[in-house]
């Protein structure tokens, strides 16, 4: 029967979702080392995909990077050249 047959195959997966666990998997496993800058266009070469859709995998790997990260304490921010403090008005 055909729908037996088709049960076989699996499900397919979004190219989006490839790049995805591409890119992620090549960080974990140290291919990509720490503070390795992630250029757009390379990446679209290496991957054979869009700059949206490299774009949107970033995007994706940094909100994962910052939910990991929620529960550390947050560095306090400087000052913008030339603002006034509290104490200087």
């Amino acid at each position: 029967m055909l729908a037996d047959k088709l049960d076989l195959l699996s499900p397919p997966v979004l190219v989006r979702e490839q790049a995805f666990e591409q890119i992620r998997d090549a960080i974990i496993s140290g291919k990509l080392a720490p503070g390795t800058r992630l250029i757009e266009r390379e990446l679209c070469e290496a991957l054979g995909i869009s700059r949206a859709l490299v774009r949107e995998v970033i995007r994706r790997l940094e909100a994962g990077t910052a939910d990991r990260c929620a529960g550390s304490p947050q560095p306090p921010r400087r000052k913008a050249h030339g603002q006034a403090g509290r104490g200087n008005l």
